[in-house]
């Protein structure tokens, strides 16, 4: 014969599951759920101390986000990037650290406020460190500027322009970058062509 309190067992045990998934399955606030959704989202991707160097030395140019979840800048900065990463594709890699929790990564970049945004650039030579092919991008944080920046880092460091028209063009797609200018000829294939005085 059952006692009346170990009767009423089951539902008490019930009650508090039920009370529990009531409370796990309620929304986070606001803050919370931005953050999370931000770090999941599109084609950005998150960075940690663990898999920062397997995707930074992949080969492509990155843009890396030192942000802090409670920064306002950094939670506004973060659907630019999102739009940004699903446009540019891997013309330009967007990365995100955790700046508050990868303390290493921030201290061996300098990372000195938030959101701080820096290019990585694949290195030049074989065996050249991260570091030595990083730097701070400065401009504007609008799609507009980071899609231009995407484009920009994704040409060739070298642009024929045949035309007057072509190098109007160029320049007008040109925003706060150092250009160098070789006048000359181009022969076939690319390479130099000779002048009527046997130059170069």
């Amino acid at each position: 014969m059952r006692s009346p309190s170990s009767s009423k067992l089951p539902f008490f045990v019930f009650l508090f599951f039920s009370s529990s998934l009531l409370f796990w399955g309620a929304p986070l606030p606001l803050s919370v759920a931005i953050d999370h959704a931000d770090l999941t989202a599109g084609n950005v991707v998150t960075l940690t101390q663990d898999n920062f160097r397997e995707h930074v030395e992949d080969g492509n140019t990155w843009l890396v986000d030192f942000y802090a979840p409670w920064c306002g800048h950094c939670v506004r900065l973060n659907p630019v990037l999102d739009e940004v990463a699903a446009a540019v594709g891997d013309k330009l890699r967007i990365g995100k650290v955790d700046a508050t929790i990868h303390t290493r990564l921030a201290k061996q970049f300098g990372i000195s406020g938030y959101p701080s945004l820096k290019i990585f650039q694949p290195p030049s030579k074989e065996g050249e460190e991260v570091a030595g092919s990083v730097s701070n991008y400065d401009g504007a944080r609008t799609p507009e500027a980071l899609t231009t920046l995407a484009v920009r880092l994704s040409a060739p460091a070298l642009a024929h322009l045949p035309t007057p028209e072509a190098l109007a063009g160029f320049l007008r797609s040109l925003q706060n970058a150092s250009v160098g200018f070789v006048l000359g000829r181009v022969g076939e294939g690319g390479r130099a062509g000779r002048g009527e005085d046997g130059t170069e």
